[in-house]
C-alpha cells in the first residue's frame, strides 16, 4: 500500500510540472500541489492545474488522493474535480474563497470502515490566506469541507458524507 501512495504522489507532483509566470497571480497559467489532511487522520495531495482569469479569479482542473497512512485496511481515495478559487485582494497575500466539484472512487473498499461507499460525488468549499513570493511562486493555507455524496451502491446508509480538511499549498 506504501508503494501505490509513493507511485500516486510522484504521478501528480510530475503531472504538475509546466511553465511558469513571472508575476504571481497575473493572467495566464497557474498550478499547484498541496499536502493534505482530512479528519485529521487521512493524509493526501492534490494538484490543480488552471488558468487566472483576472488577477483575482481562477479556475482549473485538478486530481487528488487520500488514504488512512495504515493502508491496510482502508481505502485509497482518488478524486478528480474542477476547481475555482476567488482572491479577495490583488496584492500579492490575500485570502480566498474556493470550491471544488466533482468525482471520488474508494479502491479496496471494507465495509467495516465506516465509509461505506465506492463513488461518489464532490463538492468542497473552502477558505484561506495565500502568500505570493518574490519568484513568482507563493504559499497558501487553507481550511476545506469536502462533502461525498454516494451513488450506485446499495450498501451505504449516508446521504452525505463530510470530511474536513487542512491544506497546505506550494502554487506556481
Amino acid at each position: 500500500m506504501m508503494r501505490t501512495f509513493l507511485i500516486s504522489v510522484l504521478t501528480l507532483l510530475c503531472v504538475s510540472v509546466a511553465a511558469q509566470t513571472p508575476r504571481f497571480r497575473s493572467v495566464g497559467y497557474k498550478g499547484s500541489v498541496s499536502l493534505t489532511d482530512q479528519l485529521g487522520m487521512f493524509i493526501g495531495f492534490d494538484t490543480s492545474n488552471g488558468y487566472m482569469i483576472t488577477p483575482k479569479h481562477y479556475i482549473g482542473i485538478g486530481a487528488g488522493e487520500f488514504m488512512f497512512p495504515n493502508g491496510e485496511e482502508n481505502p485509497l481515495f482518488l478524486n478528480a474535480f474542477v476547481d475555482y478559487q476567488y482572491y479577495m485582494r490583488i496584492k500579492s497575500s490575500s485570502p480566498f474563497l474556493g470550491v471544488r466539484a466533482g468525482m471520488s472512487h474508494a479502491f479496496k473498499f471494507y465495509e467495516k470502515t465506516g465509509i461505506n461507499f465506492h463513488n461518489a460525488v464532490l463538492f468542497e468549499p473552502s477558505f484561506g490566506w495565500s502568500w505570493g513570493l518574490e519568484s513568482g511562486q507563493g504559499l497558501s493555507a487553507g481550511v476545506g469541507l469536502p462533502m461525498y455524496i454516494p451513488f450506485g451502491d446499495k450498501r451505504t446508509d449516508m446521504s452525505v458524507l463530510p470530511m474536513p480538511k487542512l491544506s497546505f499549498t506550494f502554487e506556481f
